[in-house]
């Protein structure tokens, strides 16, 4: 019975970070960062340590594997989603970490979305 009650905090726990993504990709204004950049990466191959290189610098943020938290689960709005992690972050410079394999499970075509990504800035 434990187990699942400890899914479900975890459920509601990314689901709720999904929606604050959500009402900030609405509600803010704010300008979003350049340039921007997205790393692609499969598992272990020192990303990682490249990501907290970044964000040693004072003026770049990159976040972690955008939908790793929701490899279990699809997202209602990928491209809100990121919108709403973009607009967290005041930075000159944003990036994120990206893996195919989590595309796919978001049921995503990998070069499509890119494709979009870049066509929308």
């Amino acid at each position: 019975m434990k187990s699942v009650i400890t899914k479900l905090l975890n459920a509601v726990q990314y689901r709720s970070r999904e929606f604050r993504a959500y009402k900030r990709a609405i509600v803010r204004k704010s300008s979003s960062p350049n340039p921007k950049f997205v790393l692609l990466s499969g598992g272990r191959r020192g990303s990682l340590l490249l990501i907290d290189l970044i964000n040693s610098h004072p003026n770049i943020y990159c976040d972690g594997e955008m939908f790793h938290l929701n490899y279990v689960k699809k997202l209602v709005f990928p491209t809100l989603y990121l919108k709403g992690l973009i607009t967290r972050r005041l930075k000159d410079g944003y990036g994120f970490k990206l893996s195919l394999r989590h595309l796919e499970l978001q049921q995503l075509n990998p070069k499509a979305y890119l494709t979009g990504l870049h066509n929308h800035g």
